[in-house]
């Protein structure tokens, strides 16, 4: 690649280097090349120009073919001229030698040089491919990571669990904390109940790549682990072209929209968020491998555009109504619709699906009479602990409330988030029709 008279292009040379030894040659297969000279746009440092050799005399991710700013000024002018001038018909052995300014790589300063800045006078250096084009040293190309779902923190999702970072025993997140398990691998995103699996809730890419494998048979409505492996679970793989590898975990079953091959951008869809797998609710679990196929925390890695606090505000996410009492937590993971007539002298199940929150935070609920507007039972729920995703049962009888409208009120920390309108209506009265001559069973 590099003439061995050029050591000071040896930094920017070995990058690319490192960066083709880790990649596999079908990880190229499809990437946009704009200037069609073998270097993929994300990794090459000139990218309307063929510089196959990547040449960066100064390793600001410019590369010399399309850098004819010697002073770094951020503009070629006149002082870049008088700098080319005094290098000119200059090679390595000669004092005046300024390898910044031979621009093509031939080992002499020369009229072809000349012709490269007179095509860049009075424009920026560039462009550039590369990510860390401008500093010094140039880091390994990384590509940022957009979230890989819809809708807000805190309300429409809420991360559960964070990457393990302690080695061996114990558990230790990105921040320090403990929002996470021994061995966990991957970022848990949750939804609010498996009402938005139904919904068809999308999970996304997080940044450009190429899907290397999929699974999307398997079974996606799971309220409890049995092993602690993700060999049944529905997901989707994508390689990336720096070597990186993203993978999608427990996704709805027969969702997955892309297939191997595929070359994905970020923002686009995967599949619908499921709990297939080792899930105990409906989540993504979303892993990222470095080239050597090590796990790694894309918050302590930094590769998110945006990335979400990490102490999640107490927020609202879902409320299940029952004209019955809730017997378990799985009756508000996976609800059935909400009920809007209770019968009389029956009881109001109310399930609440709450992001975040921490000591000090509470939660209320009323139920009003809405004719008279008087409150005829409240509940209030004080957060125990820094929580991530939790679920509440409140069962209250309505045994002795006459018959009509009434209203359920959620509040958070004294804001009112939610409201729902139901009826108390008749108790219902069970009958038994008869068939002559059918057996009762």
């Amino acid at each position: 690649m590099k003439k061995p008279a050029r050591p000071s292009a040896i930094p920017t040379l070995a990058l690319l280097a490192c960066l083709l030894a880790v990649l596999p040659a079908a990880a190229f297969a499809g990437e946009l090349d704009t200037d069609t000279d073998g270097i993929p746009d994300f990794a090459d440092n000139c990218l309307d120009t063929p510089n196959a050799d990547q040449y960066d005399s100064n390793g600001d991710g410019y590369g010399n073919i399309c850098d004819a700013d010697l002073d770094d000024s951020g503009f070629v002018t006149f002082p870049d001229l008088a700098q080319m001038e005094a290098a000119f018909f200059s090679n390595p052995a000669s004092p005046s030698w300024n390898p910044h300014a031979d621009f093509n790589n031939d080992g002499s300063i020369n009229f072809l040089d000349l012709l490269v800045m007179e095509e860049l006078f009075f424009g920026p250096p560039g462009p550039s491919g590369m990510s860390c084009a401008g500093s010094i040293p140039c880091p390994e190309p990384r590509q940022v990571f957009a979230w890989p779902m819809p809708g807000n923190d805190a309300s429409d999702w809420v991360i559960s669990n964070y990457v393990d970072l302690q080695a061996g025993p114990g558990f230790l997140d990105y921040n320090g904390g403990t929002k996470t398990y021994d061995g966990h691998r991957g970022v848990d995103i949750d939804v609010p109940t498996f009402r938005e699996m139904d919904a068809d809730f999308p999970i996304l890419a997080v940044t450009q790549g190429t899907v290397l494998d999929v699974e999307d048979g398997n079974f996606d409505r799971n309220t409890t682990c049995i092993d602690s492996s993700n060999s049944d679970s529905n997901f989707v793989t994508v390689g990336h072209p720096n070597g990186w590898k993203t993978i999608y975990h427990h996704l709805k079953q027969n969702s997955v929209v892309v297939a191997v091959g595929d070359i994905v951008d970020p923002g686009d869809t995967l599949g619908v968020v499921g709990s297939s797998g080792c899930s105990t609710a409906p989540h993504l679990h979303l892993e990222t491998h470095d080239p050597d196929g090590i796990v790694r925390s894309p918050f302590a890695d930094g590769l998110w555009d945006s990335p979400p606090p990490y102490d999640t505000p107490l927020g609202f996410m879902d409320a299940t109504i029952y004209d019955m009492a809730i017997a378990d937590v799985d009756m508000i993971k996976d609800p059935l619709p909400n009920a809007t007539v209770v019968p009389e002298d029956g009881t109001l199940g109310t399930g609440l699906s709450i992001a975040g929150g921490d000591v000090g935070d509470d939660i209320e609920l009323f139920i009003i009479d809405v004719a008279s507007t008087l409150e005829i039972a409240s509940f209030q729920i004080g957060m125990p602990a820094d929580s991530r995703h939790t679920y509440w049962i409140w069962n209250r009888s309505l045994a002795g409330q006459p018959q009509g409208d009434y209203q359920l009120q959620v509040f958070l920390n004294g804001s009112l988030s939610h409201t729902h309108d139901f009826e108390i209506g008749p108790a219902e009265q069970p009958f038994q029709q008869v068939h002559h001559s059918v057996p009762a069973a």
